[in-house]
């Protein structure tokens, strides 16, 4: 009995280590994203330290600054609108026009900014 609780307990632990590092903090937003789910759109997000710009079929649809909020968090504000970002250990989630989309970072070298 003593082993099966110990053996549970493992196997709980090893679970929650999996999880945690999938929410491993990456505090550098700098670089391009791409939407990997916007098809048949197709969105980019390209982003320096200090500001951002938001692209759909290579046309520009919002740009701006951006501010880090905390370690992995940041707050990126257009003349129109304003959304924050939290990465996660592969790129970050995005709400564009009620539809929620998974932006994947491409490469830490931002382009068209």
């Amino acid at each position: 009995m003593k082993n099966f609780i110990i053996i549970i307990l493992s196997v709980v632990l090893i679970i929650c280590l999996v999880r945690i590092s999938d929410l491993s903090i990456h505090p550098d937003i700098v670089g391009q994203y791409q939407a990997i789910d916007g098809l048949p759109d197709y969105y980019d997000f390209n982003s320096r330290k200090d500001k951002f710009t938001l692209s759909k079929n290579d046309v520009i649809i919002q740009e701006g600054a951006v501010e880090a909020i905390e370690h992995n968090t940041f707050l990126c504000k257009s003349e129109d609108a304003a959304f924050v970002i939290t990465l996660n250990k592969k790129g970050f989630y995005l709400v564009i026009e009620g539809k929620a989309y998974n932006f994947r970072k491409v490469t830490s070298v931002p382009s068209g900014i």
